[in-house]
């Protein structure tokens, strides 16, 4: 792109609160006015500087990681611009990969597996409408896409309306890029003119429907692939205004950035090359499917032993919840004892259910006879 060298922020997104103190930086190691730097840092998608000199380039990255702001630099060759940007229709995704759906086209895609994909972007452009727009007025969406959607993608078209019936001139496009290397690809799914019909759960409503897709695509999409905070944002709450950016050009230095910084340096300081080995995801499955296993058998047991305890309590529940009690715990409590025989007592003609299990000269309870009469019963298995 460039003979010089370019400084890149990690996490573009702490320009919206030290777009100023960035700018200083940049402003004090060029030696030039900060209002000079200032739109360039503002509008440059987390590319704060272009073509410096190499010493410049690396000291205002060291200034910047020494105010908290992740930076790093790369040579301006290594930066490739990203070619012309291809509406898609939309999306079809799996565990394997994801296929565009092109649009003005009865061919198949060619398959993008997740390998060459780099990242992904939600995005609400501001676009400033043209004339004829401006005189036919902003189009109402319909009804039947609304008022049947879940409660957060209603209160996210509410907050479209609002602020685009505010605004009169402007309008938000929101959209989903898609970045693919070797080679280079890029391509956008604009939310309300998407083709959903090849998704999966289709819902009724344009904006459902992309709030549904990017939610799906984050199930499957693998650690490799980047995914900004401010796209996780918008899936989890659609949060619009996370995702907002003032201007078309803003995108594009954004998409810029995306695609050198999973290149060369860790985007949002996230090591993409961490990845679970595969001895290690396969042990996890083992030891859960032993675990459920073992599960499974606890359970069977379980039932087997309820059965027999019902059995020897003449079918008195109380009396057999204190027997499943014994054999969890080995246990027997007193109290618990005499509660069960008072309720059983006198329901065996002729039996006296107590005497023998107190003692003669105290009238008290003797806890060593309890015990040796449980014994018994446990060793003729009753």
């Amino acid at each position: 792109m460039g003979a010089g060298f370019h400084v890149l922020l990690e996490d573009p997104t702490v320009l919206a609160s030290r777009t100023g103190e960035v700018a200083r930086v940049v402003a004090k190691a060029l030696a030039v006015p900060v209002p000079d730097v200032s739109n360039r840092v503002r509008y440059g998608g987390g590319v704060v500087l272009k073509d410096a000199t190499e010493p410049v380039a690396r000291e205002i990255a060291e200034k910047l990681r020494a105010a908290g702001m992740g930076a790093f630099v790369v040579p301006g060759a290594a930066v490739e611009a990203l070619p012309r940007q291809r509406r898609l229709a939309g999306v079809v995704f799996d565990a394997e990969g994801l296929r565009p759906l092109i649009r003005g086209t009865i061919k198949q895609a060619e398959k993008l597996p997740w390998a060459r994909v780099r990242a992904l972007h939600v995005n609400a452009v501001v676009r400033e409408l043209s004339p004829t727009e401006i005189e036919e007025g902003r189009t109402p969406r319909p009804i039947a896409s609304v008022e049947n959607a879940p409660e957060d993608v209603r209160r996210l078209t509410a907050a479209i309306d609002f602020w685009e019936d505010r605004e009169k001139t402007k309008r938000i496009d929101l959209g989903l890029d898609v970045i693919a290397d070797d080679p280079v690809f890029l391509g956008r799914v604009t939310a309300e003119e998407a083709d959903y019909s090849e998704l999966p759960g289709k819902k009724q409503g344009a904006l459902e429907n992309f709030v549904h897709l990017v939610r799906a695509l984050l199930t499957v999409v693998p650690h490799s692939v980047v995914i900004p905070p401010n796209m996780r944002r918008f899936a989890d709450a659609c949060d619009w205004e996370a995702v907002k950016l003032e201007k078309p050009e803003e995108r594009d230095a954004w998409n810029n950035w995306l695609l050198a910084a999973a290149r060369h340096g860790q985007p949002f300081g996230i090591d993409l090359a961490e990845e679970v080995a595969d001895d290690e995801v396969h042990d996890d499955a083992e030891e859960d499917e032993e675990v459920e296993d073992d599960e499974e058998e606890e359970e069977d047991d379980e039932e087997d032993t309820t059965e027999e305890n019902v059995k020897a309590a003449g079918g008195d529940a109380e009396l057999a919840k204190e027997l499943a009690l014994f054999d969890k715990t080995r246990k027997i409590r007193k109290k618990d004892v005499l509660d069960a025989l008072e309720k059983v007592q006198g329901k065996i003609p002729g039996a006296d259910s107590t005497g023998d299990l107190m003692g003669k000269e105290t009238g008290k309870w003797d806890v060593s006879k309890v015990l040796e009469e449980t014994k018994e019963l446990e060793d003729k298995d009753i």
